[in-house]
């Protein structure tokens, strides 16, 4: 067990080394009351990240960890949300397997409830945390595309070669970047 001195040094440590070093933006998301997660954030890529000192409260130290899910998000440390994306595209794909089941002739389901279907277990995920991880790369955000122009290709029963742009205007669902900057301001308000 540490003394109080000691663990009020190690927090005026983290706190100098923010102050000295600006190109480094710290940010903690406390977990628990044991574990945070800590965000560094480094203006030139070239800079190695230093080790962070160990944290402490009440003279017990806190753990830090790599990744974290909150409130069904899962944050990683450099905070690029590719885990958030392939585990979002993993559940869509199993979402689109009840779509693709219903949509068989033998089943009876026509075009609206397979797009009521589609709006509830595929685009309800998609637009959940959308402000959030829409900061995140291009090419990585590419990869939710296919998911939505397959499903909807699957509820409206369309061929494999029909363009994304005309199965959204045949279900009159917004273009993936329109959806975007809509959730993103519904948020705001």
């Amino acid at each position: 067990m540490r003394s109080r001195s000691e663990c009020e040094r190690s927090i005026s440590g983290n706190e100098k080394f923010c102050a000295v070093n600006s190109r480094y933006v710290l940010k903690l998301l406390q977990l628990s009351a044991q574990e945070i997660l800590v965000f560094v954030h480094k203006q030139n890529k070239k800079i190695r990240i230093p080790s962070i000192q160990p944290l402490f409260l009440q003279c017990f130290e806190i753990s830090t960890r790599q990744n974290a899910k909150l409130l069904g998000l899962y944050f990683d440390q450099k905070l690029t949300w590719t885990p958030l994306i392939k585990i979002l595209k993993a559940k869509c794909t199993q979402a689109l397997g009840v779509i693709k089941y219903l949509s068989h002739h033998s089943k009876g389901c026509n075009r609206k409830i397979l797009l009521q279907l589609y709006k509830s277990l595929i685009r309800s995920r998609l637009d959940y945390g959308a402000p959030i991880y829409d900061t995140t790369s291009k090419s990585t955000l590419k990869l939710l595309d296919p998911i939505q122009s397959h499903a909807l290709r699957v509820a409206l029963v369309a061929f494999r070669t029909s363009p994304g742009l005309s199965l959204r205007a045949e279900a009159a669902e917004p273009s993936s970047a329109l959806q975007k900057t809509h959730s993103n301001l519904k948020s705001h308000v």
